[in-house]
């Protein structure tokens, strides 16, 4: 938002506080100044009146005007089209330097002297008013011929740009940044206008007839005015100008001005636009109009069937007026911003900017103020007839009413504040503020146009923002934390705990995004998240789902290494992972490719990854972990031949593999292996001490021909439920095949590790423990003793 001082002053008196001051005091309440600087006309510039303007003989384009500048008459050759006997204007005489390039002086015009230039607002380093020159006014001030422009408040001003936050509409008027700086400066303020003297013509009963269908949410005032010829004021324009507002329209321009000057959203309608049809040559003299509900919910104005506006939102332009002499209907409304907002996001109708924008963030609620400051300009500078007597409709909003412990708020704000300040300042803001019976409590009700205060934290803001923040002592933060062990911190911890060993263990930790490419994944045979649940409004095409798996972002991740000229890249990474029912699971993820080892020539030749070396890294991260033959699913990452289940205390936590020759060729890598594993089986849990035993452990191996097609996790699970306790622990040592052995078999070594907790293991002990796993595997897989 843009104004300048001597806009402000009719409301608080500013003139002798300095432009840095009000500057600086801008900033420290929170109306951020985004630029401001002094605008000056440039001297010997002069106010000037045509007293005559013929078409220059030599040139179309061309007028030659004599004009009067107080102690002489100048002749002037202009080029403006809408230059004309009679006007007042700016004359910038002889020497006056108009800008760095610019320097007037007398000139020979298509053999016609000229003696100066009639301006435009532009020309000036004013922002632009129309195509040609501007044309003064009374509004500026008394005209007097020969008198320095500059000398006019309006052309030697300070000008500030502020920028206003999403919850400050109030500071959306120059009521409203008024009303700051006289809070700020504990000064008074004058905002509303006298009401205007009405004409005395028909009342608005005789012309418009209001009414409403069901409660409404919304406040609305409605004026009737008869226009005449209008012209639009010089500092009217200026003032709309500096904001870009400036519009055709020069009743808009009216609306638009007290609209910017009070805060109240305004709109008009034509009165004929708004009458009942009739069927008899006689036109009805009253309009009707009907405020409900729309097929959207929103609230909006009807002239019978005709829709004419959607309250804060939108109007039809066929029922706005034409600038010709004729009745309209004036309209002021306020809405709850919230309700404006959420109404527009769930019904997602088209609105017009110059009513939603001050509508969402909060409009002036007092509609007098408004009308009365719009009917009062067009009666003085229009010579419109105002009709005596409004239509309302008037909502009752009270907002909530804020209590406020004196001790808690100095302790917000961080020091003490006096009670008689705090109520002083609120007071200056508009606030109300009741004294409890004890004097230790506030109740405070803030003003309706201040619907961003709900809490004692924003009462907080308020008052820190007019002490000024600068005024509040520094001082060190103090808090005391208490030990927290609870679930969350110490599932945190743990996480922490593997990351770390996973790091010793040579891999580095990586963070991807939780989304991934849906046809991507289902190339790689991952099962997506349905439709019913899967993002609406996914933020690259890349990225339109949430990911199933981690692996194939961390396989980009070993490219992008592998590219960058990394032989040795090993990688971990934990993150959430979804189910197709959008189920969050949190997994833990490795990866590993090219060598284990760097090459150290002419020592070594470095040493690569194999599926066992892979898996025993793991290990030393997780634990300890069996594995037990993966049977080939839907994804096409992992080799058939080099796939397992990671078995840990009985349950199957995850998948390791070797990737896929294809995934392989596809990816461009060498031999890879990778491991994803279910985060949340990995839980924490406390070391307890086991017992253990000294006495010696022995080996014995057993070599059996067994089917090919019995994995050996079966064979394990049997031996188990044995339940020989000496058997801590077994596993194939060697799978042998030939000629000689029938094609549907192997012969396969089982290592078993035998040991007693309580006593040296005689030969014939362990003989039969040995035999009574033999007899077993011949029982149950038809094993025989090799």
């Amino acid at each position: 938002m843009i104004f300048t001082k001597s806009l402000i002053n009719p409301f608080v008196h500013l003139s002798a506080i300095p432009t840095q001051r009000i500057y600086k005091t801008l900033n420290d309440i929170g109306l951020e100044v985004d630029s401001f600087h002094s605008l000056r006309a440039p001297d010997r510039v002069v106010v000037g009146k045509v007293l005559e303007c013929e078409k220059h003989p030599d040139a179309d384009k061309l007028n030659v005007c004599q004009v009067d500048i107080g102690e002489e008459r100048r002749q002037i050759v202009c080029g403006a089209k809408n230059v004309a006997a009679g006007q007042w204007v700016a004359v910038a005489l002889e020497g006056a330097k108009i800008s760095d390039t610019l320097t007037i002086k007398k000139a020979k015009l298509r053999g016609i002297e000229s003696q100066g230039m009639i301006c435009s607002s532009s020309e000036l380093g004013f922002p632009k008013l129309n195509e040609g020159i501007m044309i003064l006014d009374s509004s500026i001030g008394e005209l007097k011929l020969g008198k320095p422009l500059h000398e006019y408040p309006l052309f030697s001003d300070d000008i500030f740009e502020i920028d206003i936050t999403p919850n400050r509409g109030d500071c959306l008027s120059l009521y409203g940044v008024a009303r700051e700086l006289a809070a700020a400066y504990d000064l008074d303020f004058s905002e509303y206008p006298k009401e205007q003297e009405e004409d005395n013509v028909l009342g608005i009963g005789r012309l418009l007839q209001v009414s409403h269908e069901g409660k409404l949410d919304s406040s609305l005032l409605y004026k009737t005015v008869q226009l005449n010829e209008l012209k639009l004021p010089l500092s009217i324009a200026l003032t709309l100008a500096y904001n870009d507002l400036l519009g055709e329209s020069v009743l808009q321009n009216f609306i638009q001005y007290a609209t910017l000057v009070s805060g109240v959203s305004i709109k008009a309608y034509r009165h004929d636009a708004c009458l009942p049809a009739s069927t008899s040559d006689e036109k009805p003299l009253k309009a009707s109009i009907m405020i409900k509900k729309d097929e959207n919910g929103l609230e909006s104005v009807y002239a019978g069937e005709k829709k004419l506006s959607t309250i804060g939102v939108s109007q039809n332009r066929e029922t706005m007026p034409l600038d010709a002499p004729e009745v309209v209907i004036l309209e002021a409304s306020y809405t709850p911003p919230a309700i404006i907002s959420e109404g527009v996001a769930r019904s997602k109708v088209e609105k017009e900017t110059r009513f939603f924008y001050r509508a969402s963030r909060g409009s002036n609620p007092h509609l007098p103020s408004g009308i009365t400051l719009l009917c009062s300009a067009l009666h003085k500078m229009g010579g419109a007839l105002i009709y005596s007597g409004t239509h309302e409709i008037t909502q009752n909003y009270k907002p909530a009413t804020i209590t406020v412990d004196l001790h808690s708020l100095s302790a917000f704000i961080g020091q003490e504040v006096p009670k008689t300040k705090v109520v002083s300042l609120l007071k200056s803001l508009k606030f109300e503020v009741d004294l409890a019976s004890d004097d230790s409590f506030l109740a405070i009700r803030p003003p309706l146009f201040r619907h961003d205060i709900h809490n004692k934290q924003d009462i907080a803001e308020e008052i820190v923002r007019l002490l000024g923040i600068d005024t509040i002592l520094a001082k060190p933060l103090y808090f005391a934390e208490k030990r927290r062990t609870d679930e969350e911190y110490i599932l945190y911890k743990h996480h922490r705990s593997l990351a770390k060993r996973a790091m010793v263990a040579g891999f580095n930790e990586t963070i991807h995004f939780v989304f991934n490419q849906k046809s991507r994944l289902k190339e790689w045979g991952y099962t997506t998240i349905d439709e019913s649940v899967d993002l609406l409004n996914p933020i690259t095409s890349e990225l339109d789902t949430l990911r199933p798996t981690l692996l194939l972002s961390l396989l980009d991740s070993v490219v992008r290494n592998k590219n960058l000229g990394y032989s040795q890249i090993a990688l971990f990474e934990m993150g959430s992972t979804y189910t197709a029912a959008r189920q969050e699971r949190f997994s833990l993820a490795f990866v590993a490719s090219g060598l284990k080892k760097e090459a150290i020539y002419p020592y070594s030749k470095g040493e690569k990854w194999s599926l066992v070396g892979f898996a025993e890294e793991i290990a030393s991260v997780i634990g300890e972990f069996s594995l037990e033959q993966r049977a080939p699913q839907s994804e096409k990452l992992f080799h058939p031949a080099q796939c397992a289940y990671i078995i840990q205390k009985g349950e199957r936590i995850g998948t390791i593999a070797k990737l896929h020759p294809l995934a392989q060729e596809a990816f461009d890598l060498e031999e890879t292996f990778v491991a994803e594993i279910d985060l949340e089986a990995l839980k924490p849990s406390l070391i307890q001490a086991q017992s253990f035993s000294k006495f010696p452990k022995l080996q014995r191996d057993l070599t059996v021909l067994i089917g090919k097609n019995h994995p050996f996790s079966a064979l394990r699970q049997e031996i188990k439920k044995l339940g020989i306790i000496e058997i801590k622990e077994l596993f194939p040592l060697d799978i042998y095949t030939d000629e000689k052995i029938d094609e549907e078999q192997i012969s396969l070594t089982i290592r078993l590790l035998i040991q007693s907790d309580s006593k040296t293991l005689e030969e014939e002990e362990i003989v039969s423990i040995t035999q009574k796993v033999l007899d077993l595997l011949n029982h149950r897989f038809g094993a025989k003793l090799r």
